[in-house]
């Protein structure tokens, strides 16, 4: 997996870590029940660590770009 720029917090990583384990959880579901259950815990994980990382980057301050 690619390094993430900036790098993760403390709280992302945990995050992080929690989505994985949701999308480990949904890819091994043995049925029907079980695959919507992990889907939404999955799209609720996912979703909480956009919201994490787009408040890292409304926080930082502009870099330049390279040319």
């Amino acid at each position: 997996m690619k390094k993430a720029n900036p790098p993760l917090d403390k709280k992302g990583e945990k995050l992080l870590k929690s989505a994985e384990s949701q999308l480990d959880a949904f890819l091994t579901a043995g049925n029907g029940t079980t695959l919507a259950d992990t889907h939404a815990h999955l799209l609720a994980a996912l979703d909480m660590l956009a919201k994490h990382r787009y408040a890292q980057f409304g926080n930082m301050e502009p870099q330049a770009t390279k040319r």
